[in-house]
Formats: C-alpha cells, structure tokens, sequence
C-alpha cells in the first residue's frame, strides 16, 4: 500500500470527515449522519462457505468501515446501517464489481453470526432454517458503500454492474440484476457542490479538482483556504504532489500564504511551484526551481541541488543541463 492510499483511509477513518463524506453526497449537505453516531467497526471482511468436506475462506479489507447508530425523531426507534468508504487515487475499471462483494460479504457475515447464535441456543426449526441458518423473521442490517476519489481526472470508468456487461440480447437486460456505484469524485462535482461540506474534505476535494489548472485564482480568491485544518492541508500535498511553505496559526493553515510563501521564497510562477511537485511535470519543476535557487543566491550547480533538497543520488537528471545553463561545465 502506497503512502498516497495510506494517507486518504486515515484522514477518512475521522468519523467527522467520514459523516462529511456521506451527507454532502447523499443528502446535499444536510446533518443527516452525525459523527458521535457513528461506531467503528472491523473493516476486515471474513466470510466461509463451508461444506461437508472443505471449507474455503474468503477475506477482504475494506478502507473504512462504521456503523450508523441512532434514534428515528419522528418514533423513537433505533436506525442502523453499516457504512463503508473506499478511497481510489486512480480509476477502477472493475470499481462495481469490488464494492458489491464487500456489500454482499458483510450480509453473508451477518448471516453467519446469526447462524452461530442460533445454533448455539437450539433455536432452528424447520427444513428451511437449518438450511439457511436464518428464521423467517430476521432482518439484515443495510450495506452502503461510498467510493471517494482523490483523482482530477475524469472517472471514465463504470458506474454499475450493468455497464460491465457484454449483453448480445438486449431481451435478457431487464432480468439482470444490477449494482450502482455511488461515487465522490472532484471532477464531477460543480463549483457550488463543495459548499454541502462542513469540514476539510471539501477544501481538499476542490483542490484535488483544479490542481492541473494553468489560472490559480479559484484558490486565491477563495476564502475557505484562508483557514483549513493541518491534516487537511498534509492531505492536499500528499495527494497533489505540491509543496507548501506553511505558517501555522494555531490549528488552521492559511493556504494562499502558504503557496504564495513559496513562489516568493523561489521566484517562481504558481504553476511551477504545482509542477515541481506533479509527478508528470516533476524533472521540469525541480530543474527550474534549483536553476533560479543557483542564480538567486550565486551557488554551484551542486550547492543548488542541496540546498533544494534533492538527494544527491538524484542529481543525475540535472547536474548536466545545470552546469551547461549556468557555464560550469
């Protein structure tokens, strides 16, 4: 697992930006899943299917897995369902297919547990629950996946079962079950959809979305990023690939600081500044930013690239240009 997929199953696993996540997707916006219900669970999905002779076992891991727990206002009852969150930096060309096994491996799951109690306590009856280890009156506890992209790139991939299928007669397409993806991803959503987030996912989500943008003024002119929270900013670098210099005031960083910092600090252009860190522009970037780094302060190629923070055993893709554009060859 990648630093940039460890990264985003954390700051998910914060039950105030998981509960984010769900509202400003579902729900517009609206407090309809509140952090303090929210309960953790085992994101571990460990499902047997036994037979006479063998049992084989089937494991996987989700990123991020809770469990809703709350009264109703209008009856008082309780409401339960499991929540699941699966975050992607790249396009999942089988993304369907994926969440629907972890859907359908937490209600086999279920299933299982209540077989166990049940046979515990000699409470089967009948043909039908010895089979299924289920009684009639049992109810499963609802699954729901949300996949959460970290991406700008347009997601180009499927959105449902049915758009994974080879289908030759179309007679047979209204009898096959389907599976919608529910999916979160910056590309798609417009300039007023950020707004339904109250924490940082939503700052982060813009940033992720413009991030390959030649104008930077939606981040300047933006006042959200006047003031986001420290993991959110980590986040944005780790994600994006861009470099900060930040200044901290408290708990908060101010962003447009923070970037204008570093284009001031180097003399370089804002899209500069974001290519020294993507990785499809990295070489260009860097070689940039130390070649104003060695004419600024009047440094050697190689003084340049050290005081830049490139490793030395790096130094091989511009050393060359370095010494031929500042004539120390």
């Amino acid at each position: 697992m990648g630093a940039v997929d460890t990264e985003t199953k954390r700051y998910l696993k914060d039950s105030r930006r998981f509960a984010d996540a769900f509202n400003g997707y579902f729900f517009d916006g609206r407090q309809v899943v509140r952090p303090e219900n929210l309960q953790e669970l085992d994101a571990t999905e460990l499902v047997s299917n036994a037979g006479r002779k063998h049992m084989k076992s089937l494991q996987k891991y989700r990123d991020v897995l809770k469990l809703y727990a709350a009264k109703e206002e209008k009856d008082g009852r309780g409401a339960y369902i499991i929540l699941g969150v699966e975050a992607q930096t790249n396009v999942h060309y089988a993304m369907p297919v994926r969440a629907m096994l972890y859907d359908a491996m937490q209600y086999s799951a279920q299933i299982q547990r209540r077989a166990q109690e049940l046979r515990e306590v000699k409470a089967l009856k009948g043909r039908g629950e010895f089979l299924s280890g289920f009684q009639k009156g049992d109810r499963l506890c609802p699954v729901l996946t949300l996949v959460v992209s970290f991406s700008p790139e347009e997601w180009d991939g499927p959105l449902a079962l049915r758009d994974m299928m080879d289908v030759s007669s179309k007679e047979f397409l209204p009898f096959l079950p389907d599976y919608r993806l529910n999916l979160l991803s910056p590309a798609q959503l417009e300039e007023k959809d950020f707004d339904k987030f109250v924490t940082g996912l939503g700052s982060v989500l813009k940033f992720v979305k413009h991030s390959d943008d030649d104008n930077f003024d939606w981040l300047l002119q933006d006042r959200r990023f006047e003031s986001i929270d420290m993991e959110s900013a980590q986040l944005i670098q780790t994600v994006t690939g861009t470099k900060f210099e930040f200044e901290e005031e408290g708990e908060a960083v101010n962003m447009c600081k923070a970037w204008e910092n570093v284009c001031k600090k180097w003399e370089i252009s804002m899209k500069e500044s974001y290519n020294s860190g993507n990785s499809d522009g990295l070489q260009k970037g860097i070689y940039s930013t130390v070649l104003n780094v060695a004419k600024n302060l009047h440094l050697s190629p190689e003084e340049a690239l050290a005081a830049s923070g490139v490793k030395k055993k790096d130094w091989g893709p511009y050393l060359g240009r370095l010494q031929k554009a500042l004539g120390k060859a």
